[in-house]
């Protein structure tokens, strides 16, 4: 592996490009968004400063500057992606688990640098990094195969996993409303249909708690899809 072409898969803020940007110490903490409980099409959601130097980064993309970040949206195969991880503002963030009957979205982010991808692994300090099969990933773009295959033979591709947890909290409002805006960002870079595509595989591959009358009775778990608690809410509120 180059010292300047580490690569690393994001499943939960790694969507939102600009979140990837916090490898630079300017852009600060997002600790006071979530504070503020921001949520999705709020202003201020997401730092100004990662919105600014991601432009640059995305500039450099679209040129296709060899120093230069790729994103590259795909498919893995084998894990489960569950809101289960208890954070200190309320709510819960994402962790995933080894499945091998469930699939899940993610970006593979190619291009770092040594000193960028250790920056990156220090903030996921609540998970471990683990070795992604090329296998298992599939690029949503046919576009992108190459760049996906050269990341692999380039080095380890990882992951970042954590332990086993079980939480009664829901998903954290300002963390989910980011990971949505993330979406956004993908579709202005590789089309709108394919960010919307991106955002309901998410919803239809991610679980949590069932809220309170939206349990499935043929499940044999307290828990729903993203989808179908969205849904819940939505039926729940036309009843109010």
């Amino acid at each position: 592996m180059t010292s300047e072409n580490y690569s690393t898969a994001g499943f939960g803020s790694l969507f939102l490009p600009p979140s990837i940007k916090r490898v630079e110490p300017s852009v600060g903490k997002a600790k006071p968004i979530y504070e503020e409980d921001r949520q999705y099409g709020d202003d201020g959601l997401l730092r100004r400063e990662a919105v600014e130097t991601w432009a640059w980064e995305e500039k450099a993309m679209r040129e296709g500057d060899k120093d230069a970040w790729n994103v590259i949206p795909v498919k893995i195969d084998g894990l489960e992606r569950r809101y289960s991880l208890d954070v200190d503002y309320g709510g819960a963030m994402l962790d995933v688990e080894r499945d091998e009957d469930s699939w899940m979205n993610a970006v593979v982010i190619t291009g770092l640098s040594a000193d960028e991808k250790e920056a990156l692994d220090s903030s996921e300090e609540n998970y471990e990094t683990e070795e992604l099969d090329m296998e298992n990933v599939e690029p949503y773009l046919e576009e992108h195969s190459e760049n996906l295959e050269e990341a692999f033979e380039n080095g380890e591709v990882q992951i970042y996993i954590g332990d086993h947890k079980e939480t009664d909290r829901f998903r954290n409002r300002t963390y989910h409303g980011r990971i949505r805006t993330g979406m956004d960002f993908i579709g202005e870079i590789y089309g709108e249909e394919l960010g919307e595509q991106m955002w309901q595989d998410f919803k239809e591959t991610t679980v949590e708690n069932s809220i309170p009358g939206a349990h499935r009775e043929e499940s044999t778990k307290w828990e729903n899809t993203v989808a179908e608690n969205d849904n819940a809410r939505r039926n729940l509120d036309r009843l109010m």
